[in-house]
Order: C-alpha cells, then structure tokens, then sequence
C-alpha cells in the first residue's frame, strides 16, 4: 500500500513538473509583448511649445493598446494658475491618452512628429510599463515644473537611465555638452527679436555655466539625438543600439529644423540703441534751438515706461519669486525701477507743467555710472553672464540722454 502512494506521489509530481516545462517553454518572456517608443514633436506656434515636446508611448500586444504618456501638461483654468506662474511654482500633470490622438493632432498643428523605439530588455520594457502606469495615479500624476531641471523631456530621460541600469546617464554626464543653456534657448527664440531679448533679459548667470550632455537633454531634440546616438551593454555582455528602428511620421516644409547654432542679435540690438540714441539727440538739438521740448519729453515717458515695467517685474522676480534662473541678474544695474521716473518725468516734461531736463539728464548719468559697474562685475565673473543684447541696446542711450559732453555746464 505504501509503495503504491509513494508511486503514484512520483506520477504526480513527474506530470506537474511536464506541464511546469511545458508552459514555461510556450509563454514569452516579461515584457516580450511590450514596445516602448519615445515620440519627439517639433516647434509650434505658441512661445510654450517653441522648444519642442517629448512624450513616451507603450504599445501592448496584449491589451491590444497604444498608449501616450505625456509630462508636459498644465491648464490655463488651473486654480491660481498665472499666480503660480508668476511665483516661479508651476504645477505640471502627468497624464495617459490614446497615441494615435497625438499623431492626428499633430497633423492637424502641422508640427514635425517623429518616433524612436527603443530596444530595451523585456524585464526593463514590464519596469518602464509598470512604472509609468503608477506615475498617472492620482497623488503622483503632478510635479513642479523647472524649465531646465524638471520638464516633459528630462522626466523621459531618467526613466530611460533607470531602464538602462544608469548607462545613459554614465554615458552623457562624462560629454561635455554642445552649448550652455542660454545658447540653446537662443537656437529657438533667435527668429524673434523681442522675445529672444526678454527671455535672455530675465535670466542671470546661472544659465552660462558650462554643462554636459545629459543636461542638454532638458531639449526633446537633444533627448531624440542621444537616444539615437547612445548603446548599452546588456547582461550577455552585448553592445546594444537603445534605438531599434527610427520613423519621421510627419514633415512640414513650414516648420525648418532649429539651428543648430545660436546667432548673437546684440548687432540689430546696436543699431537699435543708435537709432533711439539719434532720435534723442535730435530732439535735445531742437530743445536747444529754442523749440519745445515736449518730443524729447516724449521720448522719455516711452522708454521709461516700457523698461520700467520690466525694470520692476525683474527685482520682483528675483527678490520674492522661485525663479532661480532671475538670481545674480546684472541687467538689473542697467534696467530697473529708476525707469519708472522717467516715465513720469517726461510725460510732465511733454505736457508742459515744468522743465525736468535736469533732473532727468542726472538720472540718466546715474544709469550711466551703474552700467559701467555691471560691465566691470561682468569682467570678473568666473562664467559672465551673456546680456550683449540688453547692452548694446542701452549704452547708446545712456551716452547720448545723459549728455556727457556738457558735463562741465551748470545747466544741461
């Protein structure tokens, strides 16, 4: 009797362990039925969207979906959205969507589209799956957004250093990287005068420093071209290329590739400082032969108001904000809230109430002396800050409003 259980305990084990064998050899390994694809979209023509967007894409045989996972997300609507904003504290959302709605829309935008999929082990592919579907929860589907430090692309990037057991970033920390950061924003905001001068007005020094490729990588272009560039070593030992297959979905001849170097503006920039400089110079002249004063006035109250306004957003910003990039900022010796007076100044000086010549030309020596302070901390700073735009559109002005050529006159 015990020899027959004992056989018939043998039996069963031996066909457990067939079956074992048997579903072992037919199922796929973890994560062969999924495809991680990093989806990279061109400009747009809102200013937000000018540097592009990154967006990683899970593709599940199974469950038979395509899914988007997108960083990049914020809503106008948001509670206290432009408060947030203006603080320096934007709240981005992370959320999931079908893929093939973000390729319609970007036909519909005419936006360049193009997908990279990535050769990962299937092991890494079930983590990134697994992963990104816990990062849409609620509770861990918002993050503080930094332009440069935190975005739609540097998100993508780490989760592809995680999946590459920490190789990507060995990889790109150790190179350095193709420009600064000031560089490469100019590269996207060099076709437009004005706002390649306010966005390079308010950021200080912080975004001279030299940095390394992965940090180049907060661009979703720069993501693109290192994915395409980089190969790990698998557990085999293999060299493996992260980009298995590479698709341009869609192609506008409207939307030109960014530059791949940035263009100093700071010529245009002089020879708008010399043309306002002249249009001074020529109403002091009329000033001086006895014509009234109001076109100098004038002249004053536009360019206080309008550099003032920027010349008080910058020191606030600074001073009671989280924008770290606005810290250290020498444009602020050059442009301030001192602009603000001569706003109304000339505005008084136009009207006719009184001659403020006087005290506008002191003020304006004033701004003289503070520049030449900002050139000088600017020559001894280890990293100077790139403000050749802000510089050569103010010194002109400086030189000529504050009259420097009657400094040894009572009266200017």
């Amino acid at each position: 009797m015990d020899r027959m259980i004992k056989r018939s305990v043998r039996i069963a084990v031996l066909i457990l362990a067939a079956c074992l064998t048997f579903l072992s050899a037919d199922a796929p390994d973890i994560g062969d039925h999924i495809t991680i694809r990093l989806m990279t979209l061109g400009q747009g023509d809102p200013v937000y969207i000018w540097f592009g967007h990154s967006a990683i894409v899970v593709d599940d045989e199974y469950q038979r979906t395509s899914l988007l996972y997108d960083y990049g997300v914020f809503d106008f609507q948001q509670e206290n959205f432009y408060t947030n904003f203006a603080m320096g504290r934007l709240i981005y959302s992370i959320i999931v969507s079908p893929a093939q709605a973000h390729v319609y829309l970007a036909r519909q935008t005419e936006r360049n589209l193009r997908v990279a999929t990535l050769d990962l082990p299937s092991e890494a592919k079930e983590e990134v799956a697994t992963f990104l579907a816990r990062d849409v929860l609620p509770g861990n589907n918002t993050y503080l957004y930094h332009h440069y430090y935190d975005n739609c692309s540097t998100r993508i990037r780490d989760i592809i250093d995680a999946a590459t057991g920490g190789q990507f970033k060995a990889w790109a920390v150790s190179q350095e990287g193709s420009m600064t950061y000031r560089e490469h924003v100019r590269r996207h905001t060099g076709h437009s005068f004005f706002m390649d001068w306010l966005l390079n007005f308010l950021q200080g020094p912080l975004i001279d420093r030299p940095i390394t490729r992965w940090d180049d990588m907060f661009l979703p272009e720069e993501l693109e071209r290192s994915v395409l560039e980089f190969s790990y070593t698998d557990p085999q030992g293999d060299r493996i290329p992260l980009a298995a297959s590479y698709e341009v979905v869609t192609q506008f001849a409207s939307r030109p590739p960014v530059p791949e170097a940035w263009y100093p503006l700071w010529p245009k920039g002089l020879l708008l400082g010399i043309f306002l400089a002249a249009v001074s110079l020529a109403s002091q002249s009329l000033r001086f032969r006895g014509v009234k004063g109001s076109s100098w006035g004038i002249l004053n109250a536009f360019l206080g108001i309008f550099f003032g306004i920027f010349g008080t957003v910058l020191p606030f910003m600074m001073l009671f904000t989280d924008h770290d990039v606005t810290r250290g900022n020498l444009n602020l010796f050059m442009v301030n809230p001192l602009w603000l007076i001569f706003g109304v100044l000339g505005i008084l000086h136009a009207r006719g109430k009184a001659d403020y010549t006087r005290q506008m030309v002191l003020l304006w020596r004033v701004l003289g002396v503070l520049s030449l302070v900002m050139l000088a901390l600017r020559l001894f700073m280890e990293y100077p800050q790139q403000n050749m735009l802000t510089i050569s559109i103010v010194l002109p002005l400086v030189l000529i409003q504050g009259q420097w050529w009657r400094w040894k006159r009572r009266d200017p």
